[in-house]
């Protein structure tokens, strides 16, 4: 019974985000068509409208074709120009994370930073092998930056991420004990992490030009 149960609620999920894009498509439509309106201040209304729906309309922003009028063409090039601009000064921000629990569950505070940040987590611990304990944890964030909320949280539960990931995600995997917790030992800025992985330095007894200091740099970025 509740395996039905779930799968009405799943279905009634996914007609409720079809029906959400479409009424957007709509609305984006609709607004286009009043940007060649007879009346300025509704053709000045309907551009701005467009630019209150933010970057996720992109998509939605029709391409020119040969009778397309001038107006329109101005029109959403400026709407397109607007959002573009939004969209990049958003991509350079930090997703902010706000967290208050007690007790919880790992998997159900990972998934509410994925909803809250659009950056994928998964846990790959059963791939290698790994214990793949569920820990209970307590946080207190408050519109945090992304990576160092991350960091502590993962180094209460004992992980760190597995650097070579090509599944436009962070994956999870378990710390060995040799290894140094994550947080205090990078620097942050924006949606970006930058770890100082390992220092060589070499002196030349001979030659002091052959002296030289290597400084390898991990670099992470929201997969967002």
């Amino acid at each position: 019974m509740w395996q039905w149960i779930f799968l009405v609620v799943a279905a009634l999920s996914l007609q409720s985000n079809a029906a959400t894009r479409d009424d957007l498509k709509a609305n984006v439509k609709t607004l286009v068509r009043q940007l060649d309106g007879s009346i300025l201040s509704d053709r000045d209304q309907a551009e701005r409208a467009l630019i209150e729906l933010g970057p996720k309309i992109l998509p939605l922003l029709p391409k020119a074709a040969p009778r397309t009028s001038a107006e329109v063409k101005q029109r959403v090039a400026r709407v397109r120009q607007s959002l573009q601009k939004a969209a990049a000064i958003s991509n350079s921000k930090a997703s902010l994370i706000t967290l208050q629990v007690k007790n919880t569950r790992l998997s159900k505070i990972l998934t509410s930073i994925e909803k809250q940040t659009g950056n994928r987590i998964i846990d790959t611990r059963q791939i290698f092998g790994h214990s793949t304990a569920d820990p209970r944890l307590s946080a207190n964030f408050d519109k945090s930056p992304f990576w160092p909320t991350l960091d502590q949280i993962m180094d209460e539960a004992n992980l760190t991420v597995y650097p070579f990931s090509n599944q436009g995600a962070i994956e999870l995997v378990k710390r060995h004990d040799e290894t140094y917790e994550r947080y205090g030992k990078a620097s942050y800025s924006g949606p970006f992490r930058f770890e100082a992985v390992r220092v060589t330095a070499t002196r030349g007894l001979r030659n002091s030009a052959n002296s030289t200091l290597q400084v390898v740099l991990e670099v992470a970025w929201e997969p967002r």
